[in-house]
C-alpha cells in the first residue's frame, strides 16, 4: 500500500480554511492530533493549538531536577506557554531528604529520587542553604504561564505511615506545598488541591507565613480540598488547625470545598474561627461542600457547621460519616431540610451511626444493589438530586424533612426475605408495610471525581 496519499485528497485537506481544520483538529484525539501534524509543515502549524491543548494543558512534574528544568523549558516556549492551565506536582515514592532531622522548607537543595531506601542519606545537589533553587525555577516557570488557574499536589501514596513521625516522602510532599503556596501569592489560582498524602504536623506552621496567601488566593481561589491528618498534642494540634483554618477563611471567593480526615474537634475549630466578629470576614460563599471519611463527628457541630453556608450551599456530599451521638442525626437532618433553602442536591455515603444501627426501613426507597447487603438490609447511603428551579429545591427540602422522620426507625432483619426474580439496581418496593408514594429516596454508592 502506498503510504502517499492521493494528490487529489491533499489538495482537499489544504484547500480548506484554516479556522475549519483547526476547530476539527481540536476534538481528534491524541493519536489523530500527532497523525495530522505529521501530514505536512502546514497541517502541523494549523494543528499546533490542539496539539497544545491536548498535551500541554496539564503538566506533570515533581520536585526533582530534570523535571523542574523540564517545566522551566516549557514555560519558555512561546507556542505551549499559554495552553498550560494545570499544574500537577505527582510521584513522590522512594525520596531522600537531604538535611534529614534538620529539614527545613526550601533551604537550598533539589530533592534526589533514588531506587531503594537506604539508610545513608545522598549529600544535596546544592549544599548552599542561602540559595534556593527550586523556589527560583518555580516561581519563573509558573509565573511565565499566562493562564495558569490549577495546582494540584497528589503526592500518589496512601497515608499509611505514622502521623507523629515526619518521613522523608511527608517533608517532600510538606516542600512542595510550601513553595506552591509561596508562588501562588502573585499568580491568579483558581484551584488549590492537596489530594492525598502524608503532611507533616511538626512542620505544618511553616507552611504559610503570615499574609503570604493575600491578597490573590482571597480574591481569585474558587476550589480548596485540604487533608488533615490526626496530631499527638494540643499544641500541634491547634497548629495544624489553624493552618488549614487560615487557608480556608483567606479564600474569600470559595465556591467549592472538600475536607478530608477531619474530627469533630477541627469543624469545632473551624467553626469558632468563622463566627468569630474580630477575624474580620465573613464566611466564603460556598456551593459545594465535600466532606470525606468523617471520624466521631458531632451531630450538632456538623450540624451548625453546613448550615453556616446556607446563604449559598447548593450541593452537599459526605462519605464515611461516623457521628458519636446516634439520636442527633435527625436533627440534624431536620435542621438541614428547614435551613438550607438553596440546596439543590445532598448525597451521603457509608452513614455510621454509634450506639445506633438504624437507617430509613419505610416510604418508597430505590436500592442500589452494591450498596445493600440483603442478608441484614444495611444502607450504606442515599442521594437525590432534584431538577432545576424552586420546585426542584422545595422536592429537596421535603426529601430531607422525611429522610430526617425515618432516620432512626430500627432495622428489622427478614430471615425469610429474598431477593426478587427479576430484580434490578433500582427496583422500587415497599418497606416497613407502608407505601409512601410522594416521596422517592434513592440508596446508592458513588464516588465522583472531583471536577
Amino acid at each position: 500500500m502506498n503510504p502517499t496519499p492521493p494528490p487529489t485528497t491533499t489538495l482537499v485537506l489544504l484547500a480548506l480554511p484554516t479556522e475549519l481544520i483547526a476547530h476539527v483538529a481540536s476534538f481528534l484525539p491524541k493519536e489523530d492530533i500527532l497523525n495530522l501534524r505529521l501530514t505536512c509543515q502546514r497541517c502541523q502549524q494549523i494543528a499546533q493549538r490542539a496539539f497544545a491543548d491536548a498535551f500541554f494543558s496539564t503538566v506533570a512534574t515533581d520536585f526533582y531536577k530534570p523535571s523542574l528544568q523540564r517545566l522551566e523549558r516549557i514555560s519558555q516556549d512561546d507556542l505551549l506557554r499559554p495552553h498550560v492551565r494545570t499544574v500537577l506536582f505527582a510521584g513522590f515514592p522512594h525520596v531522600r531528604c537531604p538535611h534529614g532531622g534538620r529539614h527545613l522548607p526550601g533551604t537550598g537543595y533539589y530533592w534526589r529520587r533514588i531506587r531503594r531506601p537506604s539508610r545513608s542519606s545522598p549529600p544535596p545537589l546544592n549544599p548552599d542553604p542561602n540559595v534556593n533553587p527550586v523556589i527560583g525555577t518555580l516561581q519563573t516557570a509558573l509565573a511565565a504561564f499566562p493562564n495558569l488557574d490549577t495546582l494540584t499536589i497528589d503526592p500518589d501514596l496512601a497515608p499509611a505511615q505514622e502521623p507523629h513521625i515526619p518521613t522523608a516522602t511527608g517533608l517532600c510532599v510538606l516542600d512542595v506545598m510550601h513553595l506552591a503556596l509561596l508562588c501562588s501569592a502573585r499568580l491568579p489560582l483558581r484551584r488549590f488541591r492537596i489530594l492525598r498524602g502524608e503532611i507533616s504536623h511538626l512542620r505544618a506552621h511553616a507552611l504559610v507565613p503570615r499574609g503570604a496567601l493575600a491578597p490573590a488566593w482571597g480574591a481569585h481561589l474558587v476550589e480548596l480540598a485540604v487533608v488533615t491528618v490526626p496530631v499527638p498534642t494540643p499544641a500541634e494540634e491547634a497548629e495544624h488547625f489553624a493552618l488549614v483554618a487560615g487557608m480556608i477563611r483567606q479564600a474569600r471567593a470559595l465556591r467549592k470545598l472538600v475536607v478530608v480526615d477531619a474530627h469533630s474537634e477541627f469543624y469545632e475549630f473551624l467553626l469558632a474561627r468563622l463566627l468569630d466578629e474580630n477575624e474580620g470576614a465573613a464566611p466564603p460563599p460556598l456551593e459545594v461542600l465535600e466532606m470525606r471519611y468523617l471520624g466521631a463527628v458531632r451531630a450538632d457541630v456538623l450540624a451548625q457547621f453546613v448550615c453556616l453556608f446556607r446563604r449559598s450551599l447548593r450541593h452537599l456530599y459526605l462519605m464515611s460519616a461516623a457521628v458519636v451521638a446516634g439520636p442527633e442525626w435527625k436533627g440534624m437532618l431536620a435542621r438541614w431540610a428547614s435551613e438550607l433553602g438553596r440546596l439543590r442536591s445532598f448525597q451521603v455515603r457509608e452513614l455510621k451511626w454509634a450506639g445506633s444501627d438504624g437507617v430509613p426501613d419505610e416510604g418508597t426507597v430505590e436500592f442500589a444493589s452494591r450498596a445493600v447487603n440483603m442478608g441484614t438490609e444495611r444502607v450504606t447511603g442515599f442521594r437525590f438530586a432534584c431538577a432545576r428551579g424552586r420546585k426542584g429545591e422545595r422536592d429537596t427540602q421535603r426529601v430531607l424533612g422525611k429522610l430526617a422522620e425515618v432516620a432512626m426507625v430500627e432495622v428489622k432483619q427478614r430471615p425469610n426475605w429474598e431477593q426478587p426474580r427479576g430484580w434490578t439496581p433500582l427496583e422500587r418496593f415497599k418497606m416497613g408495610g407502608k407505601l409512601e408514594g410522594t416521596y422517592s429516596l434513592v440508596f446508592e454508592s458513588p464516588d465522583p471525581e472531583i471536577s
